[in-house]
């Protein structure tokens, strides 16, 4: 393996947004740390020389996280990791909030009454009234 390969995270200057696709693009977006961008390296690295075993992987990345990185290099991969998850977290909540919108505005146009067979459900679809207080004074 080529330890000049595994240990320089990607520093062009859209590698975060790049990133943050690769992840969104997966059926769940996970939050990630700068090992599991350290094992993307060493995974690029593995299919090249042809080794496909997870254990191996696995363990060249305890390995190399631990006993080859400087506190700066590792630094570099936990800082460009914090990246990715801000820029997804963003986004995911910029859709989340847009989403709420557009929900809340057909919900306010159902001028319908509900079909209600119980107290149950008439205090859920049409709210609960409470009764006033009275000051007894």
């Amino acid at each position: 393996m080529n330890l000049n390969n595994l240990l320089i995270p990607p520093h062009h200057n859209n590698a975060a947004q790049l990133l943050a696709a690769q992840v969104r693009n997966r059926s769940r977006i996970r939050i990630l740390t700068g090992m599991d961008l350290l094992k993307q390296n060493i995974k690029y690295e593995a299919n090249r020389l042809h080794v496909y075993g997870r254990y191996i992987i696995d363990l060249a990345t305890n390995r190399i996280w631990h006993h080859h990185l400087s506190t700066f290099q590792r630094q570099q991969f936990i800082t460009l990791a914090n990246s990715v998850n801000g820029i997804n977290r963003r986004r995911t909540s910029q859709l989340r909030m847009t989403n709420n919108v557009d929900t809340l505005n057909r919900i306010s146009q159902i001028t319908l009454p509900q079909a209600i067979t119980s107290t149950f459900e008439n205090n859920f679809f049409n709210g609960i009234n409470f009764p006033r207080r009275i000051n007894l004074t």
